[in-house]
């Protein structure tokens, strides 16, 4: 079922900007529409991750992942980095199963390290 889910003001107003300045003529009735004759809805669900791989590798950016989930990888770090608990992730992701989300909580062992406390007699 399609996740109902809040839109910043400043992604409201980029949409808006959109349909009112940079959306191709067309009958379609899809949002985004391709580029390229014949202007029409995009197609596939992979379309978007092919204009993400496009759009990474045109900006020559290296990863190990060239897909759109790289959006979603990027919220749920940025929101781990913020505090944020896995249960407030696994909702915002949608998640079915905690253990999904789980892939998320990787060890940052630097920061970690700044919180040790010296082993005695090491380093002396």
């Amino acid at each position: 079922e399609p996740a109902v889910l809040p839109i910043t003001a400043e992604v409201g107003e980029a949409l808006a900007n959109y349909i009112k300045n940079g959306r191709p003529t067309c009958n379609s009735r899809a949002l985004f529409l391709r580029n390229n004759a014949p202007i029409r809805g995009l197609g596939a669900p992979t379309t978007i991750g092919t204009i993400v791989r496009a759009a990474i590798l045109r900006a020559g950016i290296t990863t190990s992942s060239y897909g759109s989930h790289q959006f979603r990888h990027a919220l749920a770090t940025s929101m781990i980095n913020n505090g944020s608990t896995l249960s407030e992730i696994s909702s915002v992701l949608r998640h079915r199963r905690s253990k999904t989300t789980r892939l998320y909580a990787k060890v940052d062992f630097d920061s970690l390290r700044a919180l040790c406390l010296p082993i005695p007699g090491e380093g002396e």
